[in-house]
């Protein structure tokens, strides 16, 4: 259970990924993000998705991990399909 301070904490959070992988695609990537208010500095204590990209021949394989240590592999067919992932682990 969280306690008020927690809780205020937490209200004063962004909706926060931190995508790595190859620059070209995570700047996409954090662009797509970026325009749909998520956040991709980490700040202070605030709760993260972690998303680790790689380019595979059929597209990208996205590794996702939430704050709570649930973690998921999908293969998706670009850098925005990635973002729409990432963004509903958030």
């Amino acid at each position: 259970m969280l306690g008020p301070r927690s809780v205020a904490a937490a209200a004063a959070c962004s909706p926060t990924a931190l995508v790595r992988g190859p620059d070209d695609v995570v700047a996409a990537i954090e662009h797509t993000l970026a325009g749909r208010g998520i956040a991709t500095e980490l700040v202070d204590s605030c709760p993260f998705v972690r998303a680790t990209i790689s380019v595979r021949t059929v597209g990208l394989s996205v590794a996702i991990e939430d704050p709570d240590g649930r973690a998921h592999d999908h293969v998706v067919t670009d850098a925005n399909v990635a973002a729409t992932l990432i963004e509903s682990w958030v």
